[in-house]
């Protein structure tokens, strides 16, 4: 990266050795150290304080979040938190500032927030940063303790216990997202290559099982992310390979994920896609989704409310409504 010097930069026509000047001068041409993004100033330290007010929680979310996003826009750092300043590949020129930006902007961030709010990376300050706290997508750990998610965290990794010790097939879609190809409205989250792309860590040891078939999905819709460039279908070839006729699915969120793959599924089952499939069960205590009060809602512009015991029985009631069988408990023979 060049440096940009902070005094106006002065453009004449002339010679410099001749002493003379043109008759018409260039005007003075003044750059903003500031419009490229990756400057940091001298006074731009670890210490800083973005807003004078730490983050306390959702009482002053709305005036806190709004103070952030003006003291980053000023100084033209807010596209590392909302995604559009986008992370160099390692060989690139800019790498290195990229990756020292992003590290002073994760420090202010620190510093104007609680420890209960912040995440190992800088995490979007639009209004769905209060769900983001709420909305670990897939078998992303919570940020915090939800007994809903802890449930379907120890339901799925005891079900995938009892599928690998009878070595039935497992398949398993993780959110890998390209930190490039937005998906509105849901927020930068599961990047290709991060943590948060792979299973929590009670479901890690599916890894390097023979009978677990893991699938990096880039959208919400785990069918449509099953899709290969060359219109091949990952999941349907592993239905018709395995000779699956009934499937029990388990995940988060109840009501988007699961519901989506869930509809995508019976669909293509009722369409002669799917041979040999015949049911899909959705284990009710197996899945779990994100809870956004309407208290907390009403702060975020944009932002809509979600119950998280009421828009789970809604993901249920809807799979149900589409053909799918929804249960409450699930056991074994011994």
């Amino acid at each position: 990266m060049a440096f940009v010097p902070s005094a106006p930069a002065i453009c004449e026509s002339g010679s410099a050795s001749q002493g003379s000047a043109s008759s018409n001068p260039a005007p003075l041409v003044s750059r903003d150290p500031y419009s490229d993004p990756l400057f940091l100033h001298a006074a731009d330290s670890s210490s800083v304080f973005l807003v004078s007010e730490k983050l306390h929680g959702e009482a002053n979310y709305g005036v806190w979040s709004r103070a952030v996003r003006k003291a980053l826009l000023a100084k033209n750092k807010l596209g590392f938190i909302l995604g559009t300043i986008p992370q160099p590949v390692d060989d690139e020129e800019d790498s290195g500032s990229w990756l020292r930006c992003n590290a002073m902007v994760c420090t202010w961030y620190t510093h104007s927030s609680l420890s209960c709010f912040l995440s190992t990376k800088v995490r979007a300050l639009s209004p769905w940063t209060q769900i983001l706290q709420y909305l670990p997508h897939h078998l992303q750990a919570p940020t915090q303790h939800n007994e809903q998610i802890s449930v379907m965290v120890k339901e799925s990794a005891r079900l995938a216990g009892e599928f690998c010790s009878r070595k039935w097939p497992i398949f398993a879609f993780m959110d890998s997202h390209h930190p490039d190809i937005p998906e509105p409205p849901y927020p930068p989250h599961c990047i290709i290559g991060t943590d948060e792309s792979r299973l929590v860590p009670a479901l890690q040891w599916l890894e390097s099982e023979p009978c677990a078939t893991l699938r990096p999905k880039d959208c919400i819709n785990g069918f449509v992310g099953s899709i290969e460039k060359d219109g091949s279908n990952v999941f349907v070839d592993w239905v018709k390979e395995k000779q699956i006729k009934i499937i029990l699915v388990v995940g988060i969120c109840t009501d988007i994920c699961v519901f989506d793959f869930v509809a995508s599924t019976l669909s293509a089952r009722n369409h002669g896609l799917l041979p040999p499939l015949e049911e899909v069960v959705v284990y009710s205590s197996g899945c779990a989704t994100f809870d956004l009060p309407h208290d907390v809602a009403r702060g975020i512009k944009g932002a809509l409310a979600h119950p998280q015991e009421l828009m789970h029985h809604v993901g249920l009631h809807m799979a149900r409504g589409r053909g799918a069988k929804v249960v409450s408990e699930v056991s074994f023979d011994a």
